[in-house]
């Protein structure tokens, strides 16, 4: 199936057997010159109400419709954010260790318990991010975030680094065709301001990317009730179903006294 957003528009038309004029009629344009040159690529992004009309008329599903919205980087309305996002918890809540919710873009949209408990997410910091829904890359880069501020020496912060520029690595792979929209130039020129993000980005562009461990982190994080402890996590990322633009990251515990925590944690 095409990964572009013209490609699998006509994918999905000629799955569903439509021609393009009845695509056209329905969206009531005369003739279907316009859709061919959306599909061909051959014009600019359609606006988000074209595309909306688009998968009414081709009657895409909903998992359709996420993986044209995601080949397309439409970034999710408020209103989808909110949808999702409790449609989401109960995925989060059902997991027994740390988890969050990013949309494709790594805005931060939710998170559980033992998220909000590794992360200290308090409820100042999450009417923050609810309202402001900040780029999660962007607080590993903040060296007043707590997970950095409380290394304790060059091995964690070498670590640390390592987490930084895989982080980068793929979000550069992943967004490597939306380099043009809006969204992505205003982030990147916005974490320029960033000393150590500016260092790292010139520096991922020479990185491979190792695919097969593209959607897996290792890592060790600090607790925020006692900065001197350590809790060492393996991380899936998972795409839902529901919606290709959207990523939940899974922490399964990487060591017996983590698992033990949490454990304790969640029959407390």
């Amino acid at each position: 199936m095409s990964a572009t957003l013209g490609g699998l528009i006509k994918d999905f038309r000629m799955q569903k057997n439509i021609s393009q004029l009845e695509v056209a009629f329905a969206l009531g344009w005369s003739e279907a010159s316009r859709l061919s040159r959306i599909e061909q690529g051959l014009t600019k992004k359609p606006a988000r109400e074209t595309i909306d009309k688009l998968i009414h008329a081709l009657n895409l599903d909903r998992f359709e419709k996420g993986q044209l919205l995601l080949a397309g980087g439409y970034l999710p309305t408020r209103e989808e954010l909110d949808s999702l996002s409790q449609e989401a918890q109960s995925l989060l809540d059902n997991w027994s260790y740390p988890a969050y919710l990013l949309d494709f873009c790594w805005r931060l949209i939710s998170w559980n318990k033992p998220a909000a408990r590794i992360y200290g997410l308090d409820s100042k910091a999450e009417k923050f991010i609810k309202e402001n829904l900040p780029w999660a890359p962007g607080l590993v880069f903040d060296p007043n975030f707590f997970q950095n501020k409380y290394l304790k020496n060059r091995d964690e912060i070498k670590v640390w680094h390592e987490v930084l520029m895989g982080k980068l690595v793929r979000f550069k792979y992943l967004n490597r065709s939306r380099t043009g929209e809006k969204w992505y130039q205003e982030l990147i020129s916005r974490m320029m301001k960033n000393k150590l993000f500016s260092e790292f980005w010139q520096k991922a562009h020479l990185t491979s990317v190792e695919t097969g461990m593209i959607n897996y982190e290792r890592k060790s994080l600090v607790d925020w009730q006692n900065v001197d402890k350590r809790f060492n996590f393996h991380i899936f990322r998972s795409q839902l179903l529901q919606d290709a633009r959207f990523e939940i990251n899974y922490h399964v515990p990487g060591d017996q006294e983590t698992l033990h925590f949490f454990s304790k944690t969640e029959n407390s």
